[in-house]
């Protein structure tokens, strides 16, 4: 009996073991329209693959991809469209992998992944209390951003719109969001969030979205909240005459420019290395060696006993 259940564990223990391995993956980045390289290793990247909604993440400079899925809700509810994506400076031995896009509906949901994390997931954060991008008809999360202090502010803020067909609710937004506190916006104590950036009853959505925020960008110190946002808006002229460059100074918007800054292309950076698997798998090892130890020992004393 001890021997079918050691054979047991060890399958339960294996599968996922190899189950793990073989998501390595070709390069992605061909396919990818959107990319993202961690600020602070630029090993780490990041891609979506805006046919399949697919994302997948690379930690050895491009040398080995490896696919976390189409981002879901723990219900399953799937991203239909996914626009921009972003990793966050590592916090806690955590690299946040955060994209913005949209749910059925369609509604606006970002989601985030949490590469390192023991137990790693999609989480979407649509069901927060204080996200505004989810009062319209229609809604689409376009751009999303980790704050550069995010070790010690654990902020993340993103580029939503909604709109119903002009009744007053076609917005472009500038929201913000606690990963302490889990509440967007006024919920999450910041006064006068959302940050109305431009309204007008023929927006039918954003084509494209950006977000640079201030080197000094602090969430706490509304004196630090200083961002540059770029739009592409979509709808009839007067809502895509809205299209051009904002500088958010806390809550307080001014326009920078009337034309949208060029798309530009982010240049892959870091050098490609053999993939480290055994920093992939050591956890699972670990598992897997303390389980089974335990096993051998429960063993032991049974024959002891016998």
């Amino acid at each position: 009996m001890n021997r079918i259940i050691l054979r047991a564990l060890v399958v339960l223990i294996l599968v996922p073991l190899l189950g793990l391995t073989m998501l390595s993956i070709p390069s992605p980045v061909a396919a990818a329209a959107v990319l993202a390289i961690a600020p602070d290793d630029p090993d780490i990247m990041a891609s979506i693959d805006v046919q399949t909604n697919i994302v997948s993440i690379t930690s050895n400079g491009g040398a080995t991809w490896h696919s976390l899925g189409v981002p879901q809700d723990f219900e399953g509810e799937a991203a239909i469209a996914l626009y921009d994506i972003a990793i966050s400076p590592e916090s806690v031995g955590i690299h946040y992998i955060a994209v913005a896009g949209q749910e059925p509906g369609p509604k606006a949901n970002i989601w985030y992944w949490k590469y390192g994390s023991f137990v790693p997931a999609w989480y979407d954060t649509s069901d927060y209390d204080g996200f505004a991008a989810t009062s319209g008809d229609f809604s689409v999360a376009s751009a999303v951003a980790f704050s550069p202090a995010f070790p010690f502010d654990q902020v993340m803020v993103a580029v939503t719109a909604n709109w119903d067909g002009g009744s007053g609710n076609d917005l472009i937004y500038f929201e913000i969001f606690s990963f302490n506190q889990k509440y967007w916006n006024q919920e999450a104590s910041f006064d006068n969030y959302p940050v109305l950036i431009a309204g007008d009853d023929g927006i039918t959505g954003l084509d494209s979205a950006s977000i640079d925020l201030d080197d000094g960008y602090l969430g706490w110190d509304e004196e630090t909240r200083i961002a540059t946002v770029d739009l592409i808006v979509l709808g009839d002229a007067d809502a895509q005459a809205l299209s051009g460059c904002y500088q958010l100074y806390d809550n307080v918007v001014q326009i920078c420019s009337e034309e949208p800054l060029p798309d530009g292309e982010i240049e892959v950076g870091g050098d490609a290395y053999p993939v480290n698997k055994a920093a992939i798998l050591a956890p699972w090892i670990t598992l897997a060696v303390i389980i089974i130890t335990g096993v051998i020992i429960l063993a032991k004393r049974g024959q002891t006993q016998s």
